[in-house]
């Protein structure tokens, strides 16, 4: 298990999940790039949330809200914004892409 968690800007919504699904079919280059923005905050974390919309009812509920017209026609409306949790990230980077421990992007978190 790799806990994460997604919460919308105003805070509706905020959920914690299981990212493992995501890094299971994750590229590598996937996963250099989620390490670059330090496991939260930007696009390539982003991307995390929206492939677990479909396997998971509560992400889904989220997007629906964010996509709703009443929230999307706000003058300020809300994005979202998703962090993994490094450790049992690099844990299981450790265990199931060994190779990419060596990446200046995840070395420096070991």
């Amino acid at each position: 298990m790799i806990d994460a968690e997604t919460h919308t800007d105003d805070y509706e919504f905020e959920i914690k999940f299981d990212a493992a699904p995501w890094f299971e079919q994750a590229s590598d280059q996937e996963i250099i790039d989620l390490a670059e923005i330090d496991f939260r905050g930007d696009e390539a974390a982003d991307v995390v949330a929206l492939f677990m919309e479909d396997r998971d009812e509560r992400i889904a509920d989220m997007f629906h809200y964010l996509r709703s017209p009443s929230v999307r026609g706000r003058k300020n409306a809300p994005g979202f914004e998703v962090s993994v949790h490094v450790k049992l990230a690099i844990r299981w980077i450790n265990k199931n892409r060994p190779h990419l421990m060596t990446h200046p992007a995840i070395e420096r978190w070991v």
